[in-house]
């Protein structure tokens, strides 16, 4: 039997495998795992759904609201690699980041200072789905839970952080 730390290795979804994995399956990744079809595949106290998530890749940051619908603005890859990442063993030209966050004044006006907590367990159940949906497609990722310098991917409430390599 192996030991703990030879398990946690083997981790497929922990291991960082630098190849080029299709964009294009993971914003209908993000899509499904959050709004699927007319509604939404998480629980939200409340029935805020008021969480965003950002997608970072190549020279583009896309956004995704509550309902699915996409943004797109340019940004500079490599400014994460520089300031973030300093090898590319953990974070390439071909790397996905995807960062969640989520509207402050939405939940913090509905349940004051517990607000943070139901954005925290939505943020759980997208996240749950997110990966489920990636192993489907033989996708891995690992899911972090900071990134250095959130004013430069211009996030204020991060949640949590989520890495494709």
């Amino acid at each position: 039997m192996k030991n703990l730390e030879e398990l946690i290795q083997l981790r497929k979804s922990n291991k960082f495998h630098n190849i080029g994995v299709n964009v294009e399956s993971v914003i209908e990744i993000v899509k499904k795992s959050y709004y699927n079809f007319e509604k939404h595949s998480v629980p939200s106290a409340g029935a805020i759904y008021g969480l965003k998530v950002l997608l970072f890749y190549k020279n583009n940051k896309k956004i995704f609201n509550s309902k699915g619908e996409i943004s797109t603005e340019k940004f500079e890859i490599n400014q994460i690699k520089k300031t973030c990442f300093y090898d590319d063993k953990y974070f390439s030209s071909s790397s996905i980041l995807i960062a969640v966050t989520y509207d402050y004044d939405k939940y913090f006006g509905k349940y004051g200072n517990c607000g943070i907590r139901y954005a925290s367990i939505e943020c759980g159940a997208f996240l749950q789905n997110f990966q489920l949906l990636l192993s489907e497609k033989d996708i891995y990722g690992c899911p972090l839970g900071f990134v250095d310098n959130d004013a430069l991917l211009g996030i204020e409430e991060p949640l949590i952080y989520f890495i494709i390599n």
